[in-house]
């Protein structure tokens, strides 16, 4: 293959991936937004059993249950939420997509880390860590 077809085809690829990067990060969020919808809503069933196999075996249904419902008492409805990071990678299956977020809730300030696995136009979730500092707490 000539110099110039191979830079050609390069360049191609990368915009290609940068193109799916952006529609993975855009379903993403979006699965961010139905995450804190249902929180909002306490419909933690909802989240736990369209959550990945591999997420649900890291919590019972019922430990689930009890920590969100915990998590819902501290923290309040979330008022606001920004993402402040995205990182995507490929993998057999689709894309992962990793997302930090900087939430407001009700009575604290959240950072929240999500792993979600994209195929498509569904975000599958795999992972969701928050560090929550309620409001008044020293810094």
């Amino acid at each position: 293959m000539p110099r110039g077809a191979r830079i050609l085809a390069v360049l191609t690829i990368a915009a290609v991936m940068a193109g799916c990067s952006k529609n993975s990060v855009a379903t993403a969020e979006t699965g961010v937004k139905a995450f804190h919808d249902r929180f909002n809503a306490e419909q933690y069933e909802d989240i736990y059993s369209q959550a990945a196999a591999t997420f649900r075996t890291q919590a019972s249904h019922e430990k689930f249950q009890n920590t969100m419902t915990n998590m819902h008492a501290k923290l309040g409805l979330v008022r606001s939420s920004k993402i402040a990071n995205s990182d995507v990678s490929w993998r057999l299956g689709g894309s992962y997509v990793h997302l930090t977020a900087e939430t407001e809730f009700e009575h604290a300030q959240g950072k929240e880390e999500f792993l979600w696995r994209v195929k498509g136009s569904d975000a599958v979730l795999m992972g969701y860590n928050i560090n929550a500092k309620h409001a008044g707490a020293a810094e």
